[in-house]
């Protein structure tokens, strides 16, 4: 009969997504956007930006800037180890 694994690496990683999800949605709305669709949704650069109507180069720096302020806001939480 197989052990059965515990549930906190699951709780623990729920939690995280929750906590992660909050702190992007506090992000400034272009950087959010363009986060979600090159991130999450994994659309291409080219794409993003006939979508947004801007170019190529301003979605990189937005998504660029968009995970920089995400690492600032996350980092304190995983250096204490709240996550």
């Amino acid at each position: 009969m197989p052990l059965r694994q515990s549930p906190a690496p699951e709780l623990i990683s729920q939690q995280t997504l929750a906590l992660v999800r909050k702190k992007i949605n506090f992000l400034p709305v272009g950087y959010r956007i363009v986060l979600f669709l090159r991130d999450i949704e994994g659309i291409a650069v080219t794409e993003v930006a006939k979508m947004l109507d801007l170019n190529k180069v301003n979605v990189r720096i937005r998504a660029h800037h968009a995970r920089a302020v995400l690492e600032k806001r996350l980092d304190p939480l995983f250096q204490r180890g709240a996550l």
